[in-house]
């Protein structure tokens, strides 16, 4: 939203907590007074209201005659908190990630689009992941499969929509210092998440999917010339040493 802000865009966020999108659009207020900034507080993985609803509700925002909207990012996603094995994956989480990373993603795109075509250079970000772009992603299949969906479906759009002069891209980083991901601190191979917008901006229009930032490029193409099967048991590996990490942290 930062990166965005700068950039001279008005911004309307949606997430869930309240609290936070207040404390966000008063800071982009105090820095840039002379923008607009709003936001709507909606939980898209709480199962009590249907996706519709919430697209809707959103829609009813963006379409208010003082807006007009020009990017549209999807960068919603969720994931196991834990590297789990399909067979041991609640029902519930397989619903919640098939809902957010898909149904949402889809439906929003789909009820939006209608306006970004009425604006010339528009544009449209789907947050993939690298995880799509590996052979296998065991202990993490539902949301690998889920993200391969969004790269498609940005892929997909791209030449659907470019004769509209609508720019689509799907970007697939790696890890990124978020809460979803647990990392906190950046390094060479976890990129800050304004890194991480600042390559994607600077890509869209140029490219059809992309991981957008050099270093998770690079961790892609060297996955990309290991063996298909040395590469998947490796992951599985690393991914089976991560949730036992995380286990005994957990029973700390």
């Amino acid at each position: 939203m930062e990166e965005l802000a700068q950039r001279g865009f008005n911004v309307l966020l949606v997430s869930r907590t309240a609290s936070k999108l207040e404390d966000s659009v008063k800071e982009l207020k105090n820095k840039y007074p002379s923008q607009e900034f709003d936001f709507l507080a909606l939980d898209v993985a709480k199962p009590s209201q249907t996706v519709t609803s919430l697209v809707e509700e959103i829609a009813a925002a963006v379409e208010k005659p003082s807006r007009k909207l020009t990017l549209l990012i999807n960068n919603v996603g969720v994931n196991t908190a834990i590297p789990t094995d399909f067979t041991d994956i609640s029902t519930e989480s397989v619903e919640e990630q098939i809902r957010v990373n898909i149904t949402f993603t889809t439906l929003l795109t789909h009820r939006l689009i209608r306006l970004l075509k009425q604006n010339p250079k528009s544009g449209i970000v789907i947050l993939s992941s690298i995880t799509w772009s590996f052979p296998a992603a065991p202990l993490l299949s539902v949301y690998g499969a889920s993200k391969g969906y969004d790269a498609i479906l940005g892929r997909s759009l791209h030449y659907e929509l470019k004769r509209y002069g609508v720019d689509v891209i799907s970007v697939s980083p790696a890890f990124v210092a978020s809460s979803m991901s647990g990392f906190k601190k950046t390094s060479f191979l976890v990129t800050s998440p304004r890194q991480t917008a600042r390559d994607t901006f600077a890509k869209l229009g140029r490219f059809v999917e992309i991981t957008p930032s050099f270093p998770h490029g690079l961790q892609r193409l060297l996955t990309g010339l290991i063996p298909e099967s040395l590469a998947s048991n490796r992951i599985h590996t690393t991914l089976q040493d991560t949730r036992s990490r995380l286990l005994a942290k957990a029973a700390k």
